[in-house]
């Protein structure tokens, strides 16, 4: 998932400082009520350590009350290499996991494992299949039909 919404930067503040807007905390309430309609039960999140990206988590826990959380520094800068490099040693752990982290390398990992160009909006989320691993991306072409759905922000963030 895509973080909601976030303020511009400040000129006295860094791009890891920038808070969600209101619009953002509302997408982010909003992507996690359809993600509980549609039954998807978050047992872990891993987040960027990013204060928009720890915000979405806060906007979205009430849906996920027994969800166990954990911020990573390293998804605030990584590169798609890193993140299915990270994804892979992660998908040895049973259940569903909920991400939550930038773009570009969100849209790139969802595009790739779509095998088609996917766009990665504020809040969106993506439910993405890792069976058996990801492999690195040495060898891995992407595709393979791996993103079975996307949940834009909705009508209800506006």
């Amino acid at each position: 998932m895509r973080h909601g919404t976030a303020a511009g930067r400040l000129p006295e503040g860094s791009d890891h400082e920038r808070r969600l807007t209101a619009r953002g905390v509302r997408e982010a309430e909003w992507t996690a009520g359809e993600l509980t309609r549609l039954g998807w039960p978050v047992e872990r999140v891993l987040y960027s350590d990013a204060f928009r990206t720890t915000e979405t988590w806060w906007s979205m826990q009430p849906h996920f009350p027994n969800a166990v959380a954990q911020d990573m520094e390293l998804l605030y800068r990584a590169d798609v290499d890193a993140l299915l490099d990270l994804m892979g040693r992660q998908s040895r752990f049973p259940g569903v996991v909920l991400w939550i982290g930038h773009n570009p390398t969100w849209s790139q990992v969802v595009s790739l494992m779509a095998g088609e160009s996917r766009s990665m909006k504020p809040a969106t989320a993506a439910c993405l299949e890792l069976p058996g691993g990801i492999p690195s991306l040495g060898g891995w072409s992407g595709g393979a039909n791996l993103c079975h759905w996307l949940v834009p922000p909705g009508d209800g963030a506006d």
